[in-house]
């Protein structure tokens, strides 16, 4: 949700370029803007303002997002909407003929209009790359993200390694959260691990320089690959997470086994 003066003014500015800043529609808009829960209001009157908004301006962009406007769902919400609002004329506040039947079945009605929108919006235009952030403002729905939230590798631990496994010419590394060990889950952040290895003579411990990337890996394990002409050498090993921009957390123990 926007929840800024200035991202809203300016909204607001590009609603009124656009010649519809009546009084409804805007307070619709603005309604939406500083709703930090459900897009449909609570309060039968403003619902009454933002439902009509919703109406005048889905209808006009339904082409836009390739809708017909026969399609049975969009003849639902504009079946439920009449219902609604002769039921509303009929029972709103400080009508003289009001009565509680009359209440009984304008609240009936905004139940079953409500659902019938809330079907629309979610099959067809709440995931839809079709509909603008400016669109869905317009309209009053819910605004989609366009960034995911983004999370580090932690910070306060690093990765586990192992060899699990040692078969000819083949190592099965085994890769794990020390916070959760026995599982095979990535901390919240990891994208995936990013293998180094150094291959040295058995006795030799590797310098940091010697150490290449040799892969990456979504999974708890990799398995690394040897030439006949590395038998009875040392592999050596560290793991680091990356995160989904391709950042690094601090390196793991160094880890190793001969190839065989």
């Amino acid at each position: 949700m926007y929840k800024n003066l200035k991202t809203m003014n300016k909204i607001r500015s590009a609603y009124k370029a656009r010649g519809n800043a009546n009084d409804g529609n805007l307070a619709a808009i603005i309604l939406f803007i500083n709703s930090n829960g459900d897009y449909i209001p609570d309060k039968n009157g403003v619902f009454n303002g933002w439902q009509s908004n919703f109406i005048t301006e889905s209808t006009a962009l339904l082409a836009t997002w390739g809708i017909s406007n026969t399609n049975d769902d969009w003849v639902d919400v504009i079946d439920n909407a009449a219902i609604w609002n002769t039921a509303w004329q009929a029972a709103k506040p400080l009508m003289t003929n009001r009565t509680h039947p009359l209440v009984v079945a304008m609240h009936d009605a905004r139940k079953n209009y409500k659902n019938a929108i809330r079907y629309f919006v979610q099959n067809y235009l709440a995931r839809s790359r079709r509909v603008t952030n400016e669109q869905r403002a317009t309209i009053g729905i819910t605004i989609r993200k366009n960034t995911r939230t983004y999370h580090p590798v932690p910070k306060d631990r690093v990765p586990n390694g192992r060899v699990k496994s040692v078969s000819h010419l083949s190592h099965e590394l085994r890769l794990t959260d020390p916070a959760t060990p026995e599982t095979k889950r990535k901390p919240a952040g990891v994208k995936k691990y990013i293998v180094y290895m150094a291959i040295s003579d058995i006795d030799v411990t590797p310098e940091e320089k010697n150490f290449e990337v040799v892969g990456f890996t979504n999974s708890y394990k990799f398995i690394s690959n040897f030439k006949l002409s590395q038998i009875g050498k040392r592999a050596h090993y560290y793991v680091k997470w990356i995160d989904c921009r391709y950042q690094s957390g601090n390196p793991s123990m160094v880890f190793s086994q001969v190839i065989i």
